[in-house]
């Protein structure tokens, strides 16, 4: 805004709603304030009471294409006709809060690059934001990867689990040299992100995805259409009748990148005593009752 319009509004509003830049136009307006700064600009135009300098910023602002798209959202009235405007925004408010004073990406790659767990839950909410929360994400920790990379550091390790993989890497999104996570599976390992991916369905996964996968963890399968596609990499075709008969539970055939056989093992339930056991191996103190909710 022009300094003689700020001088304006700031009179006839009284301190407290703008957050003047020490030089240049720009000016912020409080969270609480800008219903009333927008109020108060709408109706100086409309009222058309403003004079010299002052009236001269205000025309700069009301006559610009950005004042012009952005109105009819916020007075729901678009030449004369009333419109949806923000109430087009309402099913979007479960989706934030107000206290919130941070990008949620920023705060993650935060945590990630600290060594912490973060576990985001998108099973709630539309199929598309959910789709965009997520996509945003990834894209965002390899655009900060790759700064660090092209900086010529070592970019931290970071570890990404992926469910419901076979939505993510089908044949035909893996042609999509655009999609993110085609991005993710085909240039991670040199930002030092490592995937996790998890599926059922292992004939949705495409070819290229699973040749490059290092190490495999395999349940049970009740389809021999995914037992057959899984027995085309190294020998779990070996595996195929106890892959499909077995259902014990933590029961799986384990394929490393450091061993070059698949062997069958049994996972031990995650708990306290497993916990406690590893740190005694590292020489840590074992977990108590207050730090095993904190590393859940």
């Amino acid at each position: 805004m022009r300094k003689e319009l700020v001088d304006e509004l700031q009179n006839q509003l009284g301190e407290g709603h703008l957050v003047r830049a020490k030089s240049g136009r720009q000016v912020g307006v409080e969270r609480t304030s800008l219903t009333t700064v927008l109020d108060w600009l709408i109706e100086r135009s409309e009222a058309n009471d403003l004079t010299g300098k002052a009236a001269e910023g205000l025309k700069s602002i009301v006559e610009g294409d950005a004042w012009r798209s952005a109105l009819p959202i916020y007075t729901q009235e678009n030449q004369g006709r009333q419109v949806s405007g923000y109430t087009k925004l309402k099913p979007l408010q479960l989706f934030h809060t107000p206290s919130s004073r941070s990008d949620y990406r920023s705060d993650v790659y935060e945590e990630l690059t600290s060594g912490r767990v973060v576990i985001m839950d998108l099973h709630l909410g539309p199929d598309s934001v959910v789709r965009k929360l997520s996509e945003s994400l990834a894209s965002y920790v390899m655009q900060k990867q790759t700064e660090v990379f092209t900086s010529g550091d070592n970019p931290p390790q970071i570890q990404v689990v992926i469910e419901e993989a076979h939505n993510l890497f089908s044949n035909a999104k893996y042609k999509d040299d655009l999609d993110v996570w085609v991005r993710l599976a085909k240039e991670a390992s040199k930002l030092q992100i490592g995937m996790i991916y998890a599926t059922q369905e292992v004939t949705g996964v495409a070819h290229q995805v699973l040749a490059n996968t290092k190490n495999w963890v395999v349940a049970h399968l009740n389809n021999t259409r995914e037992v057959n596609e899984l027995a085309r990499f190294y020998d779990f075709k070996a595996f195929s009748d106890s892959i499909i008969s077995h259902e014990d539970k933590g029961y799986v055939r384990l394929k490393t990148m450091s061993s070059p056989f698949i062997i069958p093992v049994h996972i031990d339930k995650y708990g306290r005593a497993l916990v406690n056991e590893g740190r005694a191996a590292a020489g840590d103190p074992p977990l108590s009752e207050e730090g095993e909710h904190r590393a859940v």
